[in-house]
């Protein structure tokens, strides 16, 4: 089945933005398609004598939120048609791969995830990083991961 809806995960890292790269040549591609750039904001975890877990505030939020469009315009400006809806989405959860997994079972078209080999997370060296893994394993879609020095432009035409 050929995605509708394209999903990339971004936290500006050079892997997302890879899989920027990726997706705006898959959605020149696809043609008539969504391309949803989604940015995790995650709960910060207190001990738990502070009252646990503690939802992200609205700066956060507002970061996620300019990160994202940047992420958007990037893609946008890297496409060559303009028959993709390109859209963003900040999430804000306890588990970014939960929420990328979640936010690709969106919606009645079938998705595509796209997002980096690794991110900005705290073991950045391992190849394939904690959360694409998880994603990996856990979505029910096609799941493509993107390494930063593989795909530094948008993929040529066919």
């Amino acid at each position: 089945m050929v995605p509708k809806r394209l999903l990339v995960a971004t936290d500006g890292s050079p892997s997302a933005r890879a899989a920027e790269s990726i997706a705006a040549g898959m959605a020149d591609l696809l043609g008539e398609c969504e391309l949803v750039v989604l940015t995790v904001v995650r709960e910060r975890e207190r001990p738990a004598r502070a009252g646990g877990s503690h939802l992200a505030g609205g700066k956060e939020l507002e970061q996620a939120q300019a990160l994202a469009d940047e992420a958007a315009d990037r893609i946008r400006g890297l496409m060559r048609s303009t028959q993709a809806h390109v859209c963003t989405s900040v999430v804000h959860a306890s588990s970014t791969a939960g929420a990328i997994v979640e936010a690709s079972r969106q919606g009645e078209e079938s998705s595509l995830i796209i997002l980096g080999n690794r991110g900005h997370g705290p073991i950045a060296s391992l190849a394939l990083g904690s959360v694409s893994n998880e994603v990996v394993h856990e979505s029910q879609c096609p799941v493509l991961i993107a390494k930063h020095d593989s795909y530094p432009r948008p993929l040529p035409p066919i």
